[in-house]
């Protein structure tokens, strides 16, 4: 059974979103179908994610929701298993649809993270510390049009400062995209403040891309000092209906 860290090294374009939950959309705004259908900005060699690791200290088993989004693939790998063309999730809005299938299914080995209750204002999740490696396949329909492309997705149940010192940073990975959607600092009444301490450690962390609907310049600017953090130049945003169903979306290069 491999580790976290090994499946990581495999890939060359890592894309992180802590606190993740069930929130797959990740898989589509980052692609390559998505940056040329709408233009978004790019930079010389920039190249998209070829892996998505998604951490949540529930585990993805935990989150439930109406019963037409989630397939039979959800079920199966609550069970610690998945078989090879099941659908994960089908997401219809307006005139669009995504659905994602399980093309392979890999079950990683226990992470032995320690857990720290004060963080997450709860007892230890039954998932915690588990892990699974999944090859899917995205099938985009959009007025009419069909896009359909390959990624990976690394799901970690874990406590994402937890992840990044004892995962991350010892074993010195890259994760150079980073998302922040449903970063709650422990359901909210944690004793971490907020995501600020990712931005105090993006150069070993490797981040050169960040995507947000939590105003992250105005954030950091709240919590630290002129200098502190990295300058965030806003590239590209889109209404939070179409992501979020909140605030506008955000993305910001490093």
């Amino acid at each position: 059974m491999r580790s976290i860290e090994e499946v990581i090294r495999q890939f060359e374009h890592v894309c992180w979103y802590p606190s993740a939950g069930s929130d797959f959309r990740a898989l589509l705004f980052l692609s390559d179908w998505y940056y040329k259908k709408f233009d978004v900005p790019t930079d010389e060699g920039q190249v998209l994610p070829d892996l998505f690791v998604m951490t949540d200290y529930l585990g993805l088993g935990s989150f439930y929701a109406e019963e037409s989004f989630w397939g039979d693939a959800y079920e199966q790998i609550g069970n610690g298993y998945c078989e090879p063309g099941s659908c994960l999730l089908h997401v219809a809005y307006e005139n669009t649809s995504t659905d994602i299938v399980v093309t392979r299914y890999e079950k990683l080995r226990n992470m032995s993270l320690p857990y720290d209750y004060r963080l997450d204002c709860r007892e230890e999740p039954e998932a915690y510390n588990s892990a699974f490696l999944i090859e899917v396949e995205v099938v985009s329909r959009a007025y009419d049009e069909i896009h359909r492309y390959e990624t990976s997705v690394l799901y970690a149940a874990a406590e994402n400062r937890m992840f990044a010192d004892r995962i991350v940073s010892r074993y010195g990975l890259k994760m150079e995209y980073l998302v922040i959607m449903n970063y709650g600092a422990g359901c909210g009444g944690g004793n971490k403040i907020g995501f600020e301490w990712m931005f105090d450690e993006y150069k070993d962390l490797g981040i050169r891309y960040v995507v947000s609907n939590h105003g992250v310049r105005s954030c950091l600017a709240e919590y630290g000092t002129a200098g502190a953090y990295p300058e965030l130049r806003a590239i590209y945003w889109v209404d939070g209906v179409k992501w979020t169903r909140g605030n506008p979306v955000v993305w910001y290069r490093v």
